[in-house]
C-alpha cells in the first residue's frame, strides 16, 4: 500500500478525493497552505477543522494534517498570468513529502491546471530532485472526474455543506450564494439524492 500526501484546501474536490482515500483504507496525510492574500484562507481553515472530525468518524480512519502558514509581507504577483496557487501547493507539497510518499492533487477535469499539466509535472520532477525526494511521484486521480461526481460523493456522505467553495463571503462569514462557485454548486445540488 502506497503512502500519500494530499493537497487539501477544505473545498469540494479535495474533500471528495480525501473521503475516497480514507474509505479505501489508503495511507494518507494532508496539508494545506494558508496565505494572507488568499481571501478564503480563514473559511477553508474552519471547514477543514470540522471536516477532519467528520471524515475520521465516517471512514473510521484517522489522518495527520499539516497547515503551512505563510505570513509576513511576501506578496504573490497574481497579475502576471499562470496559476500561482498551483506553485504554492507544489512547493510546499514537495517540501512536506516523506520517503516513498506521493503528492496527490485533487484537480478535476474542468480545472485550468490541465493547460499547464506538463509544466506542473516538470516543476515537480525538478524540485523533487533538488530536495532529494527522487522516489516520490505526483498523481492526479480526479483528472477525468467532473464536478457532478464530486458533489454526488459529498452529498452521499453529508459533507457538502461543510466544505468551503464561496469566492465572496459575506461580512458575517457566510457564503454569498451569488458568486460563480455558489451558483455552480446550487445548480448541481438540485440533483443530489
Amino acid at each position: 500500500m502506497g503512502k500519500n500526501l494530499l493537497a487539501w484546501s477544505g473545498g469540494c474536490d479535495s474533500t471528495a478525493l480525501l473521503i475516497n482515500y480514507l474509505n479505501d483504507n489508503k495511507q494518507i496525510r494532508t496539508f494545506s497552505v494558508s496565505h494572507p492574500q488568499i481571501s478564503a484562507t480563514p473559511y477553508e481553515h474552519i471547514a477543514r477543522k470540522k471536516l477532519k472530525k467528520m471524515l475520521e468518524k465516517i471512514s473510521g480512519n484517522k489522518f495527520e494534517h499539516t497547515n503551512v502558514k505563510i505570513s509576513g509581507g511576501e506578496i504573490i504577483n497574481i497579475g502576471c498570468g499562470g496559476l500561482p496557487q498551483v506553485g504554492a501547493w507544489l512547493a510546499h507539497g514537495i517540501n512536506n513529502l516523506r520517503v516513498d510518499e506521493d503528492l496527490i492533487c485533487g484537480y478535476i477535469r474542468t480545472d485550468d491546471v490541465w493547460h499547464y499539466k506538463s509544466s506542473v509535472i516538470d516543476a515537480f520532477e525538478s524540485h523533487k530532485k533538488v530536495v532529494g525526494k527522487q522516489d516520490c511521484s505526483i498523481c492526479f486521480p480526479f483528472e477525468w472526474v467532473d464536478k457532478r461526481e464530486v458533489i454526488d460523493t459529498l452529498c452521499k456522505f453529508g459533507l457538502l455543506n461543510h466544505t468551503w467553495y464561496c469566492e465572496y463571503p459575506t461580512k458575517n462569514h457566510k457564503r454569498c450564494g451569488k458568486c460563480r462557485k455558489c451558483a455552480e454548486i446550487r445548480m448541481l445540488v438540485a440533483g443530489c439524492s
